[in-house]
């Protein structure tokens, strides 16, 4: 039989791994607004990131497309807490984030990135920095929420359910 201890912690790791998951889906859905809101602006990333091979139009819905999917992510996130597959798919998502974010400091001109959620016309490596720390904090706690959310309950462990036990 399983102790309180037991239990309680299984339940504090359950709600870590519900708070990280919610954490990033917040991020991934104002992230999402963000490049709904302004879909030029993220063409305009979209189109310098891929060195100009796409044409405006297609950055555009390239944009619109991945604003899309941050969407339903953050959802899934947040609707499916128990599958670590949406969490997999985040940390993949923000390592490509993270490329992007590199590119864009490679570049001697870059535009803005809206990582700080303001655009400034022309990016900074402080602004592309500050996306690449808080992308790595984002995934950092996907991470967190696919360990948390690893554990089994602690009565699933015992071979003997409970009311064999009483009846003996």
């Amino acid at each position: 039989m399983a102790s309180s201890s037991e239990n309680s912690g299984s339940g504090k790791q359950r709600g870590v791994a519900f708070w990280a998951s919610l954490i990033v889906a917040m991020f991934f859905a104002w992230a999402s607004f963000m490049k709904f809101m302004a879909p030029d602006d993220f063409a305009r990333v979209v189109y310098a990131v891929l060195g100009e091979a796409p044409s405006m139009r297609i950055a555009v819905l390239l944009g619109v497309g991945l604003a899309g999917a941050e969407l339903a992510l953050a959802l899934l996130l947040v609707l499916d807490r128990q599958s670590d597959l949406w969490k997999k798919a985040g940390v993949l998502l923000l390592v490509l984030f993270c490329g992007v974010l590199i590119r864009l400091l490679l570049m001697t001109d870059p535009p803005s990135c809206g990582c700080l959620s303001v655009r400034i016309g022309r990016g900074t490596s402080v602004e592309q920095i500050t996306g690449l720390g808080r992308n790595l904090a984002l995934g950092w706690l996907l991470v967190l929420s696919m360990r948390s959310s690893d554990t089994t309950p602690a009565d699933a462990t015992d071979p003997v359910p409970e009311a064999v036990q009483g009846a003996g």
